[in-house]
C-alpha cells in the first residue's frame, strides 16, 4: 500500500521576529556587543538596543519557521509549531506565516506576561556578516498535550533546533521523539551555539536523528561516535558557506560545491533556505547528491532576498 503524506515537513521551533540592520564596527564596540556569534540577553538590554538600531526592518527569522517558509514557497505543505504572546511582534509573526501558507501545528499564542521571542540581527557593512542579540521570550513553553497530538506518521519529516533539548522543552520533544522514530525522519539542526554543551543534549541528537546538519563550526563541537546510541545509517550535512556542503554516511561522502551569487544582498537564512530544498527534494525521490545540488540552488536564491523568508518571485531566482 502506497503510504500518504498530509505533510512533508513539521517543524518545531522558535518563533523569532527580527529587526535587521547594518551597522559599522563602532557599533559594536560603543554597545559592549562582540561582531560575530550570537548571544542572548534580557528583555531591558534588548528594549535598550532596539531603540538604537539605525534604520531597522522589520522581519521573520527563527531557523525552523524560515525552512518551514522556503518549503511552502518551494510547493511543499508544511507546518510550524512555535510560540508566541498577544503582542505586535506576535501577532505579526503568525499574520506572515498565515500569508505563506505555513499552517501552526497548534495554537501558538500563550497567556501571561513577557514577550513574544526577538532578535536583532546586526549585518556588518564591511562583509555583510552576521551577528545577533536575542531575548527567546516564551519560545521553549512546549506541552506535552500538543506535542502528543503531532500526526508523525502523516509527515515526511520532522524538523527540530537542536537546542530545544534541554530546559523546559526537553521532556516533551523526547516523547515526540520517540513516537517519530521510524514513523518519519527526524532531522535535527544542530545549532550547538546556543547549548550549554550538556553531553544529555548530544546523546538525544545522536539517538534519535535520521539526518544532522550543521555548519562546520558545529561539527567541529560534536561527534556523534562518541554516543552509543548513535545510529550508522544517519547521514551528516555538514555546511561550509561559500565552500558548499558535505553529506556523510557511514564510510560514503558527497560535495557540493557553493554557487557564486552576482547580486548577494545577504546572508541571513542561507542554512535555513539549503535545508528546505534539501529536504522537498528528497521528499520527491531525489538521491543526496541531487537533493544537494538543489538545496545549493535555493541557498543561492535567499541570498539574493532581503531577510531569511523568501519573497513573491522568489522560485524565480532558484538556477533550475
Amino acid at each position: 500500500m502506497t503510504r500518504t503524506y498530509s505533510h512533508d515537513l513539521i517543524a518545531l521551533g522558535r518563533a523569532y521576529t527580527d529587526m535587521i540592520a547594518t551597522v559599522n564596527a563602532d557599533f559594536f564596540s560603543y554597545n559592549c556587543l562582540q561582531p560575530s556569534g550570537a548571544v542572548m540577553v534580557d528583555e531591558n538590554r534588548l528594549q535598550e538596543l532596539a531603540t538604537v538600531l539605525p534604520n531597522p526592518i522589520l522581519s521573520f527569522g527563527g531557523s525552523s519557521a524560515n525552512v518551514a517558509s522556503v518549503m511552502a514557497a518551494l510547493g511543499g505543505q508544511s507546518c510550524f509549531g512555535g510560540k508566541l504572546r498577544h503582542d505586535r511582534a506576535g501577532e505579526a509573526f503568525a499574520d506572515d506565516m498565515h500569508r505563506r501558507g505555513v499552517e501552526f501545528c497548534w495554537t501558538p499564542f500563550i497567556a501571561g506576561s513577557g514577550t513574544s521571542p526577538t532578535c536583532l540581527v546586526l549585518a556588518q557593512e564591511a562583509d555583510k556578516e552576521c551577528s545577533y542579540v536575542y531575548n527567546p521570550g516564551c519560545a521553549d513553553w512546549f506541552e506535552m498535550a500538543e506535542c502528543a497530538a503531532l500526526p508523525v506518521n502523516a509527515t515526511r519529516f520532522l524538523l527540530l533546533e537542536g537546542f530545544l533539548l534541554c530546559g523546559r522543552a526537553r521532556e516533551p520533544l523526547i516523547e515526540l521523539l520517540s513516537r517519530a522514530r521510524g514513523n518519519c525522519c527526524i532531522v535535527i539542526n544542530l545549532q550547538i551555539g546556543e547549548w550549554p554543551g550538556d553531553d544529555r543534549m548530544m546523546n538525544d541528537v545522536a539517538t534519535y536523528a535520521d539526518i544532522i546538519i550543521g555548519n562546520k563550526e558545529e561539527w567541529a563541537q560534536f561527534d556523534p561516535s562518541n554516543y552509543v546510541a548513535s545510529q550508522s545509517n544517519c547521514q551528516h550535512i555538514i555546511t561550509d558557506g561559500a565552500r558548499g556542503s558535505l553529506a556523510r554516511c557511514g564510510n560514503s561522502e558527497i560535495f557540493i560545491p557553493a554557487l557564486s551569487v552576482p547580486n548577494l544582498v545577504s546572508l541571513l537564512g542561507a542554512g535555513d533556505a539549503y535545508l528546505a530544498g534539501l529536504l522537498y527534494a528528497m521528499g520527491r525521490g531525489s538521491g543526496t547528491d541531487d537533493a544537494m545540488i538543489f538545496a545549493t540552488k535555493v541557498a543561492a536564491a535567499i541570498l539574493m532576498e532581503v531577510g531569511a523568508r523568501p519573497s513573491a518571485n522568489f522560485k524565480s531566482k532558484i538556477l533550475l
